[in-house]
């Protein structure tokens, strides 16, 4: 997978219709991405991604690993991931309030 990826959720209507909603997520270290999903309840994922059988250019979210419900600062996240120690980056969850954390 890429540095920047493109995410897709999809699910099926009433009518058996295809609803797709895309998203942009960007790698963190390894196969670990943040996953930016935006929209009336802005939230952003930290987690796995897996190609999509559906929509070929795309991912789709595999595994989350957590999940911020706050607005952040997610470019200075992703530009200086690098550098956070693992205290920094419990600080950054507690600050931000975390809905998922396994």
């Amino acid at each position: 997978m890429e540095a920047k990826e493109k995410v897709v959720i999809w699910y099926k209507d009433a009518d058996n219709s295809i609803i797709a909603n895309f998203f942009d997520a960007y790698r963190l270290f390894d196969d670990v991405y943040i996953t930016l999903f935006q929209g009336s309840g802005e939230f952003a994922a930290i987690g796995t991604l897996k190609p999509s059988n559906l929509y070929k250019n795309c991912a789709e979210i595999d595994e989350i690993i957590t999940t911020f419900t706050n607005r952040f600062d997610v470019d200075k996240l992703i530009n200086k991931f690098n550098s956070l120690t693992a205290a920094d980056l419990l600080r950054l969850i507690e600050a931000e309030g975390v809905e998922e954390l396994w």
